[in-house]
């Protein structure tokens, strides 16, 4: 589920509310000047998406390391990419896993486009272990953004609260939340080490307002939340660079 060229970047949440909004309403995914995706390669590197909405947050208090975990991890979910049974064996096979997160009480996940690509089905498992199917909303591979919805009857959901992208700043601390390698709920931390960074996607655009991290990704944080210490998302987790296929190396 990750690409063999893996960068890590938290694009930028502004990107994505010029896809989210369509996609949430149902309208067909539309690719925004310079934005692209990332491909959904089943067992690569990291993936990621963007997304981001106004909602200041500089007048709250940051919340201890151990406070915003308790608040956020409920919201983040693993998103599991299957094939049909039919095409491999007698039960669906896993090809592919990253992460998401919840955008509304109606059951709306958001997740990269390149971690549900080629999906034959989707399930969403959530923090308490429930594991539900999921269906495709709507997917722009050129800012690799896609919305997932489950049924909002069949879980208890807790949708993330967003942060605004005009308070972000360099040397500001970070914290991501997400399954590298199949290990639910890892948090990681680390600071804003640039802003404005423009990445290549999987299509002829670009995506623009990238936000640089050092905070651990790894394969399967594809999809997952960038998020300030006041438990705010700022952006979602995309991809790395890394001559290994794991964050060893400087993030961006």
């Amino acid at each position: 589920m990750f690409r063999k060229r893996m960068i890590i970047w938290i694009t930028a949440l502004l990107v994505l509310m010029v896809v989210l909004v369509p996609l949430a309403f149902g309208d067909s995914p539309t690719s925004a000047a310079a934005q692209p995706a990332v491909e959904a390669a089943p067992a690569a590197a990291t993936n990621v998406i963007s997304l981001y909405t106004g909602a200041p947050s500089a007048s709250q208090e940051s919340l201890s390391l151990v406070e915003l975990y308790r608040h956020v991890n409920s919201s983040v979910v693993e998103v599991v990419n299957l094939a049909d049974a039919a095409r491999y064996s007698t039960l669906p096979v896993e090809q592919g896993l990253g992460s998401g997160f919840v955008w509304d009480v109606q059951g709306n996940i958001v997740t990269n486009d390149h971690v549900v690509e080629g999906a034959d089905a989707l399930q969403v498992i959530f923090a308490d272990g429930s594991r539900v199917e999921a269906t495709l909303v709507g997917a722009d591979p050129s800012s690799d953004l896609a919305v997932i919805k489950v049924d909002p009857g069949a879980v208890a959901l807790q949708p993330v609260s967003v942060g605004d992208m005009s308070e972000v700043a360099v040397g500001q601390d970070v914290v991501a939340i997400g399954n590298p390698f199949g290990h639910q709920g890892t948090m990681t931390v680390g600071i804003v080490s640039g802003l404005g960074r423009t990445i290549a996607s999987q299509t002829d655009f670009s995506i623009p307002n990238a936000i640089q991290t050092d905070a651990a990704i790894n394969p399967g944080n594809s999809g997952g939340p960038l998020l300030s210490l006041q438990g705010d998302v700022i952006g979602v987790n995309d991809q790395i660079e890394s001559t290994t296929g794991s964050n060893t190396a400087v993030g961006f």
